[in-house]
């Protein structure tokens, strides 16, 4: 990409090109800050965009593991479920962030463990107020509309061509919050 990005800008590179840690002393000629984590995550949770999914999962890990591999991502994830969230580890497999792996694998039980802790924790709010709402936003805009759950189910789709699942928080008539996760494994869903 730096090598291609300079022979569009007409600058010709001769040496071979390859990442380093900048020597002692080096002065930055550009930087770049991300938007806040939680700025990111309601772009990822409301255009269900996988990129970014894949890229918080993995620079989670290089952050507190020191590699940001799937790998890496998958077991420090097990390992926050199995010691703070009290899920099985046995509950959840993520080959990748975004979920489109054929290899990821999770329980509607673990999910719900998940975003049951979700909604107790410092940044329940931001991470709530990140999901679409059913009927009215993003990717829930054109569902459930003139149901009991319309405007009243906060939640996060999950589609493949043989899964599709649905999780998140509702309402219910008499105010009380619950936490749901369904999903559905088949490619006849659609019939």
């Amino acid at each position: 990409a730096f090598r291609a990005a300079h022979a569009d800008a007409g600058v010709k590179v001769s040496e071979p090109v390859d990442a380093r840690r900048a020597a002692p002393g080096a002065v930055p000629v550009a930087r770049f800050s991300s938007q806040p984590v939680r700025e990111l995550v309601t772009k990822m949770n409301g255009e269900s965009n996988n990129h970014f999914a894949e890229l918080i999962f993995r620079n989670t890990a290089r952050k507190s593991a020191g590699t940001g591999s799937a790998e890496s991502a998958n077991t420090l994830l097990r390992s926050f479920l199995a010691e703070r969230v009290g899920t099985p580890s046995t509950g959840v497999y993520a080959a990748d962030g975004s979920g489109l792996s054929t290899a990821d694998r999770v329980t509607p039980r673990s999910l719900v463990g998940i975003l049951d802790y979700s909604a107790k924790a410092p940044w329940s709010q931001h991470f709530t107020s990140s999901l679409p709402v059913a009927g009215r936003t993003e990717t829930l805009k054109s569902r459930m509309r003139g149901t009991p759950a319309d405007g009243r189910l906060r939640g996060k789709t999950g589609t493949t061509s043989e899964v599709t699942s649905l999780g998140g928080y509702v309402t219910a008539a008499n105010g009380e919050e619950l936490v749901f996760a369904f999903i559905y494994n088949g490619t006849d869903r659609f019939r």
